[in-house]
């Protein structure tokens, strides 16, 4: 097999089959360990026997296969030194191979051209070789179709290697479909993932050229949420193509694995094929990495990036990139109108714990909150490496153990993260970042770390010791290494590979490269350094990376191993100090040197303090940045190093504080001689947000340091909440719950009297967000010390009946939850009798007359009490309250604050199954049921509750339903569709399929003639309110039942919905179908229904906007009516639709086709505004609003579509000139609401488009001169240059202004105070856009901030920017770096 090509005529071919013969012969059948025969090949690749004879024969040409058989039988570097293992190796080798094939095929077309025949092989193969069809090229040309087939099998070689990289979470030893943790096995769906998913949706929609994005710092879990796109999407059947940018990197001595124009062929080729197939193409393309693109010096890569993700939107493949957020901002350069024309950003942080959940406050104390992705992740990982040695692992047949195994191991880990997390420690803080989560159960499973409190320089330093001194597995049971290189100290090489990481000025190394440096920077041969690399690969110290390029684990490690290697050389540190300050915008460096101060510091190296002090003392704010960065996390920095901290934080900018006190909250155990003072110092700066963020800081230091933060607090006078500016530092939600628990533990007695004026000042101040979340944390103090807090507690009733004032009736409802959690805390132990008792103290009141907030207060706590108690002791209380309900009042009062947030809960919870169950014995449609008062009125209040109604499914089961439904009258259905039984609940129990509500509404649609009583009208009216949120069951009964009865009462209910409640019912075609039918019949209705029937038909139409309406749609709804109401509701559509995707229009001549249209439209307004007069009635004045969004529209037409290289640039904007700075008003009458100060922006809203044209044409000054022209105009409508709309007015003129800032840099500073003069808004954004496009602005700001003209309301801004303008994701090559160190 192995000489069927000959090596002279046919090397690589050659190589391939001696390659195959290695594989089968020399591995085999991994599960037989024997040579595989031709039918085991073929299960392999998906042939037959005679298949496989014929290819192994050389009768047969597939590359694809050679892959499959390497990766089955296991042929990896890292276990066989045969040049047959390199996978990269084998991808040259193809594609090699295959441009032989087609040498060879244009040799047998042109004999002529043949070498001479050779003795045996060449001839029996072409002899032996199956007829091939002819082709179209030319002989000497490869054909299309070649070149479309190599990219194919490029790209799907690409896609297979990034999604392997992405799957493997922990790499083993030997077997990794055995025992190897899969990404899927500790995957939790993020919010960004759906994000992603609902964002490509829209693209296949919305032809328009933006992709989507996904940004965050390293380690947030980009890659693994790609991964979970990917997932998703090819579940629904989308062909999803996945590469990483690094495949796609080209340098002069190693070619892209991957080039753009094979990855753009190979893209249009596979939407060719599923638009062959399905009729649409869903294909997307995930691009990994992306930010690989945007480290080189030059602008190619970030070009190239920008045309690949313009080309494949173009080929209407959708597209989502994850990219770090600093390399992000170099997107700015290259798109005049922000990353934002480019993509649609979603920004990625660590695990969300529910805390912005609405129902957040009621865990508020809680480590987490139930269900969230931080909860979901720790229980994923503790299923996956906390499992006894004897216990399956989640691939081993074992499955998921529910919501996690009950093993110790399991419960002492799960503890030790529940009491951090809880406590606001470090350890807590760590575990919300992905991939510290994975690091921290890689090296601490399954037993968790010895002690509670840890922070990210502990956690990387105990992985270097299991990993790097050496391999010490837990991930894994069963998977130890037996032989010596377990016990190989690798420190010293992985040192090495930092420096060198630092030298390339990138987290990545060829493979060469690295044996190279090891080599010469360490004693190893040659041999031994390239066995080190690999031992490091299989402990997962190292990863590869396309392209025979090599990479840490993670970026953070890197940097970390930088930090290793500065510390431990000679001249180290004080190297690094100096090398931070030539390069303050250098991010890798910086964070490398922080990692190298803080372990001098942890091992207590000395000397180092000379070195710090030179970055604190820098002029750069990016070097005394990391200066402070670096402070914030030591132990044991010595008086000089806290007073130069002290001295630099009193001038801090507010984004180096913040950057300060991140460091500090998340290292463990400070220097307790150090933060005091650096906290009072940021705290004396009087600024609100510092404070908040100091008393945050305080509030992560109090278990670690309580004497310390006791005293802290103390000296600032904070306890006694006599000021109203401490209300207003105080933070909120769990922030406020630590700090309070944190004092309890400081200083338990101060805390009970501190809370006492906290409450007090709270209702004094009226300071509404204090009150609810120190209500909030309450509950969790008296958990803690139930004595002490009792007396809290037992006044909150007092407190609630006070707040009578009308400024506090609107917050009662938001106060109860919370205030009932504190006061069931009492609650939770008490005995039957002891709830019987409150209870029966209830009944009274409510007998009493109308109840107030405290009766609410515990029918709340109560609800919450009852839903873990028994069956018979819950409806026994259910029943005497309700029993006491004899006025609506009541009534009402125990439905809203007992009997519906009961119903809410689990359903599995005993109470709540008991409630159910109560109400289902109690509400039946009677003719004499009172639903008003008593039983039957307290649960109909219930489940007919209109702001926050209870799930369909709920109310379902809430009703009585007959044991065979089939069998009721037609009598007995239509008690479900009269008086006194509610309309809505018939509609939300068949929604919820109630068999017997399902019946009874398909009775309504289908009664001839149809119903038109009061109680007929309703129901419709819910039908429409309740469709929205069930399409599926209400929709078509809903359009059904208007069509037959006429009565549009429920169409018109469905059509006042906004956009963002329809969305589940836009997303469906048959639905969006459905809505279009239903705008026509609310068009062709009587007057008033045509707007709201034309709005819908165009928000269905348009699919809620992403998909463009037409110039001829325009024209056909414009020219259908006379109708001024439903015009101005077109013409609003079509201007805010060319602000997003004005290049759509282009080619269907908007301006000329619309125009007379407009005018027309602007004739009747100004007809109806001269002949009508003042009052104007609604006709009239629908009239002029329409003219005027006319008139409005004819600026944006002339603003995107003014072909402005016809004739001079003047003569081109004078019309539009006339239009844009005519005298005000134009149509609306004197006064109108129409033309208030928020409203004048919209004339300039589209000038910006205009004015990144002109300067794109070479018409720069042509369009310096329209800004100008504007501000001028605005500054003499209103002076004054105060309002939001001046501001948001700004912000509109972002994407030009960022033109502005990169035409002249000499100039720039001149160009601020321009700004600054005219509108110090503007002046604003111009800093903010020139320090994104143009990196460092470090001397224009400070020149800024010397200048005496500079205006005081622009120095915030200058300060702000100046603190992060210049900080770049990747370094500058350190190409001395051994030298220099050593």
């Amino acid at each position: 097999m192995a000489g069927c090509y000959d090596r002279d005529t046919r090397p690589e071919a050659a190589w391939l089959w001696e390659a195959l013969a290695h594989w089968t012969a020399e591995h085999g059948d991994p599960d037989t360990g024997c040579q595989p025969l031709n039918g085991t090949v073929g299960k392999w690749v998906g042939g037959g026997a005679s298949a496989m004879t014929a290819w192994r024969k050389g009768q047969l040409w597939n590359l694809e296969w050679f892959a499959i058989v390497r990766a089955r039988v296991g042929c990896d570097p890292d276990t066989c030194d045969s040049p047959y293992a390199d996978e990269d190796e084998l991808s040259r080798k193809l594609e090699r191979a295959d441009q032989e094939e087609k040498a060879h095929r244009r040799s047998a077309l042109a004999p002529s051209r043949l070498p001479a025949p050779r003795t045996g092989t060449l001839n029996t193969r072409l002899t032996g070789m199956p007829a091939r069809p002819a082709r179209t090229a030319a002989p000497c040309v490869p054909s299309d179709e070649d070149e479309i087939r190599v990219a194919l099998r490029k790209v799907d070689l690409a896609d297979r290697r990034t999604v392997r990289a992405w799957e493997a979470v922990v790499p083993l030893l030997d077997d990794p479909g055995r025992a190897g943790v899969h990404l899927r096995d500790v995957y939790v769906t993020r919010k960004a993932q759906k994000v992603l998913v609902k964002g490509l949706r829209n693209q296949l929609v919305n032809r328009g050229s933006q992709g989507s994005a996904v940004l965050g710092e390293p380690g947030t879990g980009k890659s693994c949420v790609l991964w979970g796109v990917r997932e998703e999407l090819r579940e629904a059947g989308w062909t999803v193509v996945a590469v990483s940018a690094a495949a796609l990197l080209d340098a002069p001595d190693h070619p892209a694995d991957l080039k753009f124009r094979e990855l753009v062929a190979a893209l249009e080729a596979k939407q060719s094929a599923v638009r062959a197939q399905q009729g649409s193409g869903r294909v997307a393309l995930l691009l990994d990495t992306a930010d690989l693109l945007l480290h080189d010096d030059t602008d190619e890569g970030r070009d190239r990036l920008v045309a690949l993700i313009r080309r494949a939107r173009a080929l209407g493949v959708a597209v989502a990139i994850a990219c770090r957020s600093v390399e992000a901002r170099r997107l700015e350069e290259r798109e005049p109108a922000g990353i934002e024309a480019l993509l649609i950003k979603e920004h990625l942080e660590g695990y969300d714990d529910g805390r912005t959940a609405a129902s957040a406050v009621q865990h508020v104390g809680a480590p987490w909150e139930p269900d969230s992705e931080l909860d979901r992740a720790v229980e994923a990982h503790l299923r996956v490496f906390c499992r006894d040695p004897g216990l399956p692992g989640p691939r081993e047949g074992g499955g998921h153990h529910g919501r996690g195994p009950a093993e110790p191991l399991v419960q002492r880990m799960r503890s030790t993260l529940v009491y951090a997390a809880a406590r606001g420690l470090p350890l807590g803080q760590l575990i919300r970042h992905p991939l510290s989560l994975r690091m921290l159960f890689d090296v601490y499973a399954p037993a968790g770390p010895r002690d509670r409190d840890l922070d990210v320089t502990d956690l990387f330093r105990e992985y270097w010791a299991a990993r790097v001194t050496e391999d010490i597995r837990h991930a894994v049971f069963g998977d130890e290494p037996t032989d010596e290189e377990a016990g190989w100290n690798l420190s010293e090489e992985v040192r090495v590979l930092g420096l060198a990481m630092l030298r390339e000025g990138k987290p990545e190394l060829r493979r060469a490269d690295a044996v190279t440096a090891l080599v010469a920077h360490t004693a190893l041969r040659r041999r031994r350094a390239e066995r080190a690399v690999s031992v490091l690969l299989r402990r997962g110290v190292l990863r590869k990376v396309e392209g025979g390029r090599i990479a840490f684990h993670h970026q953070a490690f890197a940097e970390h191993a930088a930090g290793q290697a500065l510390r431990f050389a000679k001249r180290g540190l004080v190297v690094t100090a100096d090398r931070v300050t030539d390069h303050p915008d250098d991010l890798l460096l910086a964070e490398a040197a922080r990692h190298a101060f803080h372990i001098a510091d942890r091992e207590g190296v000395a000397g180092w303090y000379s070195a710090l002090d030179k970055l604190m003392r820098h002029d750069h704010a990016a070097t005394r940045l990391t200066a402070l960065r670096i402070h914030a996390g030591l132990r044991h920095p010595p008086e000089d190093a806290v007073r130069t901290a002290v001295e630099t934080l009193r001038n801090a900018d507010p984004w180096q504080t913040t950057s300060y006190m991140t460091v500090l909250t998340g290292t463990s155990n400070p220097a307790p001689a150090a933060w005091p003072r650096t906290l009072r110092a940021i705290w004396e700066r009087e600024d609100r947000q510092d404070r908040r963020r100091v008393l945050i800081a305080v509030t992560h230091l109090a278990y670690q340091q309580p004497d310390e933060v006791a005293t802290f607090l103390s000296a600032l006078r904070l306890l006694g909440f006599e000021e109203r500016e401490l209300l207003d530092c105080l933070p909120l939600g769990r922030d406020l719950t630590l700090l309070l628990l944190g004092f309890h533990t400081a200083a338990p007695e101060k805390c009970a009297s501190a809370l006492t004026k906290l409450l007090n000042a709270a209702v004094a101040f009226r300071n509404k967000p204090v009150l609810l979340h120190t209500l909030a944390a309450l509950s969790h103090l008296a958990a803690e010390d139930p004595t002490r807090y009792g007396k809290h507690i037992a006044k909150l009733p007092e407190l609630l009946d006070g707040l009578q004032e009308k400024a506090w009736r609107a917050s009662l409802d938001k106060l109860l939850p919370a205030a009932a959690a504190a006061w069931a805390a009492g609650l939770r132990t008490a005995t039957v009798p002891e709830i019987e008792e409150t209870v029966g103290r209830l009944v009274e009141d409510l007998s009493a007359g109308s109840p107030g907030p405290s009766a609410a207060l515990r029918l709340r706590a109560l609800a919450e009490v009852l839903a873990t108690r028994p069956s018979r002791p819950v409806q026994r209380f259910l029943k005497l309250l309700a029993d006491a309900a004899g006025s609506p009042e009541s009534a009402e009062h125990i439905a809203k604050y007992l009997l519906a947030p009961l119903l809410s809960q689990e359903s599995a919870r005993p109470g709540v199954a008991a409630a159910r169950d109560w109400c289902r014995r109690h509400l039946r449609p009677t003719e004499t049921m009172d639903v008003e008062q008593g039983t039957t009125g307290v649960i109909a209040k219930a489940l007919d509750r209109d702001k926050v109604p209870l799930p369909a499914e709920t109310i379902a089961a809430c009703l009585w339903q007959p044991r065979d439904p089939d069998r009721l009258s037609d009598s007995s259905l239509r008690r479900w569709l009269s008086d006194p039984w509610p309309h809505s609940l018939t509609v939300a129990a068949a929604a919820g399929r109630h068999p017997v509500a399902e019946r009874a509404l398909a009775l309504h649609v289908t009664t001839a003639p149809p119903a038109t009583d009061g109680y007929a009208v309703r129901l419709r009216e819910a039908l429409g309110r309740r469709a929205a949120d069930q399409p599926d069951r209400l929709l078509g009964p809903l359009h059904e039942d208007a069509v037959r009865s006429g009565d549009l009462t429920g169409l018109k209910r469905l059509a006042l919905l906004g956009p963002e409640m329809l969305t589940g019912v836009l997303e469906d075609p048959g639905h969006r179908e459905t809505l279009i039918a239903i705008g026509k019949s609310l068009q062709e209705s009587p007057a008033g229904l045509k707007t709201i029937g034309l709005r819908l038909e165009m928000l269905a139409a348009t699919q809620g906007g992403l998909l463009p309406v037409t110039v001829d749609e325009t024209l056909a709804w414009l020219r259908a009516t006379r109708n001024g109401e439903i015009q101005k509701t077109v013409l609003m559509g079509i201007g805010e639709q060319l602000h997003r995707q004005a290049v759509l229009w282009r080619e269907q001549d908007p301006l000329a086709r619309l125009e007379p249209v407009l005018r027309a439209v602007e004739e009747r307004g100004g007809e109806a505004k001269e002949t009508a007069g003042p009052p104007y009635d609604h006709h009239g004045r629908q009239f002029m609003l329409a003219a005027n969004e006319a008139y409005l529209l004819r600026i944006a037409l002339h603003a995107h579509f003014d072909d402005i290289e016809s004739r001079p640039v003047a003569e081109i904007l004078a019309p539009l000139e006339a239009l844009v700075f005519a005298d005000l008003p134009v149509y609306l009458p004197e006064g109108d609401g129409g033309i208030a100060l928020p409203a004048w922006r919209r004339r300039f809203q589209h000038l910006p488009h205009l004015c990144c044209r002109l300067a794109a044409a070479g018409h720069g000054d042509a369009a310096r001169a329209l800004l100008d022209r504007v501000l001028d105009f605005t500054n003499g409508v209103h002076p004054s240059g105060k309002g939001n709309w001046r501001e948001r007015l700004a912000d509109d003129w972002r994407f030009y202004l960022r033109v502005v800032s990169l035409e002249d840099r000499e100039r720039l500073t001149d160009t601020i105070l321009g700004f600054a003069r005219k509108d110090i808004f503007f002046a604003r954004q111009l800093v903010e856009v020139a320090a994104q496009g143009l990196g460092d602005i470090s001397p224009e700001l400070y020149a800024l901030m010397r200048d005496e003209a500079t205006p005081a309301a622009l120095m915030p801004a200058l300060r702000s920017t100046a603190s992060w303008a210049g900080r770049a994701g990747h370094g500058g090559q350190w190409t001395e770096v051994f030298a220099e160190v050593a």
